[in-house]
């Protein structure tokens, strides 16, 4: 048992008259950094607590509170008020005041005395292992604490010569009237940075370096939730040490709250901007309200000084709800911060890639995983990060370090206590492990096994960090873009300046994200991670544990699909973690935001809807126009709609997806009844014959499958190829699925022993049966005419004076067996009308030369769906991305691996196109390696197949 010697009564007498709060803070000096109260009838505390749960570790406060409440017995219908005391994440003791009914008296009856300060008794409650003790201060107000403390604060107090002249804290008077708070601080300013600093703003230099003059010009904060019958506000105050430091602290405050307010005024009129930091499972239109409510907050925040000290004020709209206000104020800067957090953690990590990639260019060689000292064990040597402080723009804390010595060595302290910013994942805040010494939350990546740092580069479990030499790029058999450099951790953690564990680590025990080994960015969906090329990915918690040891070495040739379990981060696409994003940007160069674009092909209407000649308000009427059919037995369906296109004037063409998704050779004919009819008669009539549809497009109409108009079809899967595995099948739809191309239903994936169905948006699902039919999109007519001699027959025309462009049509399809379809969605966005005079005239030509010169007269291109469809239409119309598999047995053959392959065809195959740098390309493999199949657009697809071909010839 301690022992404890009593104080004489007369040394405390003048205290018993002060408010306890005072004294007890005067007593206890710097140990006191917070003071917590909180009235927990009041519900409009609890929306701050929230926004303020994670900064200040409250619940610890509210943890500790509860329990010396609960070992004192007392019910909280007969507190008036309770304090704690503490450090950040320390709480010492509670003050509770009693409601004027209760008297604190008789619990002296409890517990054991340990010691007297002359009218106050310490004692020891029941409970050895909280090593809790109280007072009874008077009979309103009872000390419940840990004992050592308790006794310090006491006998400070009891032997105090004068404590009525004691020096006061400068914001001590504040604490007697907490009890009108529902919520209330203070502190020395000195905890101001470690608490806000660290964990809110680890990262942001303006507002640490806004911190760090608040620490050096105020001694004391307090800060206050005041609720009142027609008020509600929240105080934040500063006490400086002179007028000149309040003065120039207030014009600092003011300019960033002026600062911030306009960026936000900015982001809600600019939606480019609002797009842009838009977290990930949220529209714009959705995240809007957040920023507005944050514009609102510094609009109705107010900062002011008054001699030495500086007060910042905010209050809540006032209107009925005001509760409701102050919530969703909290949960908009909660969200807010979150996403900056976000933001920052991904800043961090592109600006250690690039640097990781500028020491590997200069030094020839990626570091070692620990610096100098080879005779020290790793753990005691300087890590890999000491050797990048150059490239991380900290020269001088570079040529302060000594690698002959330990990294916690004296000669070494003055720099590796120091903080650096860009190793603290902002979402965790600065953290210290080792006293006196800042964690990293990223590591370098040694491979698979706790003995994978020590192994040759060569061998198939080493990664890019190693322990015992430095790994060149071209130790990278399976290519840069593809191998793990850095992992962020968020347990196991130590000083970024030490070598071993704390800095360079295996993977050794899955799960990887969030696992047994450390590693993760603080979001529940999994974890950012940079590459060996400097790109920055994010891995899903989900990921397999087979492809991250296999993204994690350096040389395992294996053929890893990187495209859904680690994409590049971009713009919403954190794996459902609503988080911000930023412009991507990979090896150091800027990639333009990812932006959705209406692609030929999207929507059978077309991609514009501009009307040209007939205007589209017409249309309806111009459907309602009867026509007399006397006989029209089994009339070729491009000569119909020729036809009734120059009789209405409307426009009339057939949805090209649809005759891909029929996969038809042969347009067939129509039969219609005779009889008066109207054009909406005909069109539906000869539409239900195909179990078709008749949809109007403003100043077109275009005939397709009903499942065209919903942008949802089902497609029942007859068989796999040999090549494609259901496993690989789902990771394809699954990237599909996450494309921004067709909006609308998700892709449903069903597989079992007897049947596969995918069901989803109509492209997606066409894209996905082009592939497992082994079908391509269609090709021009000059690339592919030799192919079919249907269109070799030799015709006549005699169109020498200018003629109506849809009767030449007509003539053509009344002439020749193969029918012509008018693509007029994408020819109306031409200026290409049926109506326009063309001339066309031939002598027993061939009839694809015949086709082809009229498709140039109007500058438009001839495709050919099969042998007898063909399709006058734009050049780009079918370059939009579809599936194709490449055999890649004779390219492996050469010597390159899977992995050096892909980042090949990535580096010399159209850049701009792939996912990395702001495109849509993807790259699949199958189990084995030897096949690739890639998402593209047709022009990158004819790009690779030469680049393949080249490579299969040996020609590097």
């Amino acid at each position: 048992m301690e022992q404890f010697e009593p104080v004489p009564s007369a040394k405390v007498q003048e205290a018993e008259t002060e408010p306890p709060g005072r004294w007890i803070l005067e007593a206890a000096g710097e140990d006191i950094t917070e003071v917590f109260g909180m009235d927990d009838r009041v519900p409009v505390a609890d929306p701050l607590l929230t926004f303020l749960q994670v900064p200040l570790e409250l619940e610890a406060y509210r943890t500790f509170a509860a329990e010396c409440q609960h070992a004192m017995g007392l019910k909280p219908e007969s507190l008036a008020v309770h304090l704690v005391y503490g450090k950040w994440r320390q709480p010492y003791a509670c003050i509770f005041g009693l409601l004027p009914d209760q008297q604190a008296d008789s619990l002296n009856q409890f517990g054991q005395e340990l010691a007297r300060y002359g009218t106050f008794v310490l004692r020891r409650l029941s409970d050895p292992a909280k090593n809790l003790g109280f007072a009874v201060l008077d009979s309103h107000t009872l000390l419940v604490g840990k004992v050592d403390f308790l006794d310090r604060v006491l006998r400070q107090r009891a032997t105090t010569e004068n404590p009525s002249k004691s020096s006061q804290h400068p914001l001590a008077d504040v604490v007697h009237d907490a009890q009108r708070f529902q919520v209330f601080f203070l502190g020395e300013a000195h905890s101001v940075y470690p608490i806000f600093g660290a964990k809110r703003l680890a990262g942001f230099p303006k507002l640490v370096g806004l911190l760090e003059t608040l620490q050096q010009r105020s001694e004391t904060f307090c800060a206050g939730w005041f609720l009142s019958s027609d008020q509600i506000k929240l105080t934040f105050r500063l006490s400086c040490r002179q007028k000149e430091d309040a003065a120039s602290l207030h014009d600092q405050l003011e300019k960033l709250r002026l600062e911030a307010l306009e960026k936000a005024k900015s982001i809600e009129k600019e939606e480019s901007l609002l797009v842009k930091i838009t977290p990930a499972g949220m529209t714009a239109e959705e995240w809007l309200p957040t920023i507005k409510t944050v514009s609102s907050c510094f609009e109705r925040t107010t900062v002011s000084v008054e001699e030495t000290v500086v007060a910042i004020e905010w209050s809540p709209a006032q209107q009925p709800g005001f509760i409701q206000n102050v919530e969703a104020t909290g949960e908009a800067l909660a969200r807010l911060w979150h996403a900056l957090a976000a933001v920052q953690s991904f800043v961090h990590a592109e600006k250690f890639g690039g640097s990781l990639n500028r020491y590997a260019e200069h030094q020839r060689g990626f570091p070692r995983a620990v610096s100098g000292g080879d005779l020290l064990p790793p753990e005691t040597r300087l890590s890999w990060i000491s050797e990048l402080l150059p490239y991380l723009g900290y020269p001088e804390w570079s040529k302060g370090l000594q690698p002959g010595y330990s990294w916690n060595a004296p000669q070494n302290q003055p720099v590796t206590q120091r903080f650096l910013p860009e190793v603290t994942n902002p979402l965790l805040g600065a953290t210290q492990h080792v006293p006196g010494y800042y964690d990293t939350h990223i590591v370098g990546v040694t491979g698979v096994g706790p003995d994978s740092g020590n192994l040759p580069p060569s061998s198939p479990r080493a990664g890019l960090f190693n322990f015992r030499q430095p790994v060149t790029r071209e130790d990278v058999k399976d290519g840069l873009s593809n191998t793990l450099a850095l992992l962020p951790v968020e347990n196991l953690l130590g000083p970024w300046a030490a070598g071993g564990t704390p800095t360079a680590r295996a993977l050794t025990t899955p799960p990887y994200v969030k696992g047994p080994d450390g590693f993760g960015s603080a979001l529940p969906d999994g974890m950012l991670a940079v590459m060996a090329d400097g790109s920055v990915r994010f891995i899903r918690r989900d990921v397999d544990p087979r492809i991250m040891e296999q993204l994690a070495t350096i040389g395992g040739g294996e053929a890893v699909n990187l495209e859904t379990i680690a994409p590049p981060w971009a713009s919403n696409s954190l794996g459902g973690q609503q988080s911000v994003q930023p412009e991507l940007r990979t090896s150091g160069r800027e990639v333009p935001a990812r932006t959705t674009r209406c692609r030929p092909g999207d929507t059978p209407c077309g991609c514009e809807s501009t009307a040209h000649g007939l205007a589209a308000n017409n249309i309806a009427t111009q459907l309602k126009v009867e026509l007399h059919i006397e006989s029209w037995p089994e009339i070729p369906l491009g000569l119909a709609l020729a036809r009734l296109t120059e009789w209405s004037s409307i426009p009339l063409a057939v949805d090209p997806e649809t005759l891909l998704w029929e996969n038809t050779s042969d347009l067939g004919t129509v039969i219609l009844q005779p009889g008066k009819k109207t054009i909406q008669q005909i069109l539906e009539e000869i539409a239900a014959q195909r179990g078709w549809t008749v949809l109007p497009c403003g100043n077109l109409v275009v005939l397709c499958r009903p499942e065209r108009v919903n942008n949802n079809i089902i497609y029942r899967i007859s068989r796999l190829p040999g090549d494609v595995s259901d496993r690989l099948l789902q990771t394809i739809i699954a990237t599909l699925d996450n494309t921004p191309e067709q909006p609308g239903k998700a892709l449903e994936y069903h597989s079992n022993n007897n049947e596969q169905v995918l069901q989803g948006p109509f492209i997606h699902i066409l894209t996905i049966r082009t592939l497992l039919e082994q079908r391509y999109p269609p090709q021009s007519l000059a690339k592919a005419a030799e192919q079919y001699s249907a269109l070799g027959q030799p015709i006549s025309l005699n169109y020498y004076e200018p003629t109506p462009f849809i009767e030449i049509i007509a003539t053509l399809n009344r002439l020749s067996q193969p029918q012509i379809l008018v693509d007029w969605p994408m020819l109306l966005s031409e200026e290409v009308h049926p109506t326009m005079p063309i001339t066309c005239s031939a002598n027993n030509e061939p009839y694809l030369n015949v086709v082809q010169r009229l498709a140039e007269t109007i500058n438009a291109t001839v495709y050919i769906l099969s042998e007898k469809i063909l399709l006058i239409t734009r050049s780009d119309r079918f370059d939009r991305p579809y599936l194709r598999a490449y055999s890649l047995k004779e390219v492996l053959q050469q010597g390159l691996t899977v992995g050096a392959l892909r980042e090949r065809i990535l580096q010399e195959c159209h850049p701009q196109n792939w996912y990395e740098r702001g495109g849509i390309g993807r790259i699949f493999f199958t189990e084995d390696g030897q096949t690739a199949i890639i998402y593209q657009d047709a022009p990158t697809q004819n790009e690779i197949q030469q680049f393949l071909q080249r490579l299969s010839r040996g020609s590097q």
